[in-house]
């Protein structure tokens, strides 16, 4: 007589052996190898769009206020931008930058004067920079063109770049104010 009894619903059934755990494993590992970088080069890349596109925005909505109040409105980099008066100089683009209503052109958010746009530093891996340091600043007139605080200088040319130097973008500024964004470092 058979004295064993089978279970109910377990059958010939088996589990993975060992090797199949394996493959399943190496599979697994050559899809993350090719997956991970790819996955960083976006962030990267969307990092970069980021805050290409928040410095531009500043630099659209500097031109559009200017023309709508009819006043200078100025652009600057602030290394204190989140102060209750924050002020210009001293500071670089990835530092942070403000925009405020200047109709005297002193670079100081005076009273009467309005801020508009605060923005905060940018992360350790990010960086945004003019190509002449000396611009650090500009004014949209009345009407929508830049001043410069340098009468020699006709565009400002500022890189944004993040995680490397394959990721540059560059941010042209003309004199009759309108920006331009290229995919490639500035020259």
């Amino acid at each position: 007589m058979n004295d064993i009894t089978t279970l109910p619903g377990r059958g010939n059934e088996h589990g993975f052996t060992l090797l199949e755990l394996i493959i399943t494993l190496v599979i697994g590992a050559i899809l993350m190898a090719v997956a991970v970088p790819s996955f960083t080069e976006f962030l990267r890349q969307s990092q970069l769009t980021s805050q290409t596109n928040d410095f531009l925005a500043a630099v659209n909505i500097a031109r559009s206020e200017a023309v709508k109040r009819s006043q200078s409105v100025t652009m600057c980099a602030s290394a204190d931008n989140s102060a209750t008066v924050p002020t210009c100089g001293g500071a670089a683009w990835d530092d942070g930058w403000i925009v405020f209503t200047d109709p005297d052109k002193d670079e100081v958010l005076g009273a009467g004067e309005v801020l508009i746009i605060s923005h905060d530093p940018l992360d350790d891996s990010s960086v945004i920079a003019s190509t002449d340091p000396a611009i650090t600043s500009f004014y949209y007139l009345s009407r929508g063109a830049i001043d410069f605080a340098n009468p020699a200088n006709t565009e400002a040319k500022i890189s944004s770049s993040a995680g490397g130097i394959d990721n540059v973008r560059c941010i042209t500024l003309n004199a009759a104010g309108r920006p331009a964004v290229e995919p490639t470092p500035c020259i």
